[in-house]
């Protein structure tokens, strides 16, 4: 399969043009990577259970970014916001 011509002007056109690269993999993979950065940040100072919500909220702000740039596809948002929900979930009624 050859690959697109690389005609971007701005900067979406240059995010756009890497995620058709890669098949649409590339900023969900950046998401995944967000979430495991911010999680072993937050691990180091607080238990796991607000390090999650946290790490997962942090991914599901920039997942929405990604989404109204229309980078990344809606199930990434999906899951993505559900892994928020679960986390205040966890936080809420582990007492």
């Amino acid at each position: 399969m050859p690959y697109p011509n690389p005609n971007a002007t701005d900067i979406v056109g240059i995010l756009t043009y890497t995620n058709t690269v890669t098949g649409g993999w590339f900023w969900a993979l950046i998401v995944i990577a967000v979430f495991v950065t911010s999680f072993g940040v937050l691990i180091a100072r607080n238990d796991s259970k607000k390090a999650f919500a946290a790490a997962s909220f942090f991914s599901s702000i920039f997942s929405m970014i990604l989404f109204v740039l229309d980078l990344i596809q809606v199930n990434v948002l999906v899951i993505s916001i559900l892994m928020s929900f679960a986390g205040l979930l966890l936080m809420l009624f582990n007492k």
